[in-house]
């Protein structure tokens, strides 16, 4: 009969010595990464959300300002080339002026906007990850683990 003492010193097979306990912890482990990106991806997107939001908001509170300042300048340059051409044509004259630059300006700013901006880090990972995940499938297919 065996003591209580014996039975402690015995060593015992856990779960985890065996392939079933070790395919279930590799699984496990790579449940919690996939885990831990996604937890990486939307903190990342909440701090690009952040920050486009308060660059969005300072934008806008400038505008005001720069209308004003616009309309000024714009005033001050039509009645300075008014001494060398009639009143309306300098008025016209800065009128499509705004309008070329402004042209450009928004071409410029529409072509910005619609670059995508990635997460180069995250994506980085998930390629490792992806490249992780395929050398754990043919691992498991060839029957070793290790």
């Amino acid at each position: 009969m065996e003591t209580s003492a014996e039975r402690a010193a015995r060593p015992r097979s856990s779960p985890e010595t065996t392939l079933g306990g070790e395919l279930r912890s590799a699984i496990d482990a790579v449940g919690r990464l996939v885990r831990d990106h996604i937890d990486l991806a939307k903190l990342e997107i909440r701090e690009e959300a952040k920050k486009a939001s308060i660059d969005v908001g300072l934008g806008l509170a400038a505008i005001p300002f720069g209308l004003a300042a616009l309309i000024m300048l714009d005033v001050a340059l039509a009645i300075g080339l008014s001494s060398w051409v009639h009143g309306a044509w300098a008025f016209l004259i800065v009128g499509g002026l705004n309008l070329i630059i402004g042209g450009g300006l928004g071409t410029f700013s529409a072509a910005r906007l619609s670059r995508k901006r990635r997460l180069e880090a995250l994506e980085a990972e998930l390629d490792n990850n992806r490249s992780f995940a395929a050398q754990l499938r043919s691992r498991l297919r060839a029957g070793r683990l290790r």
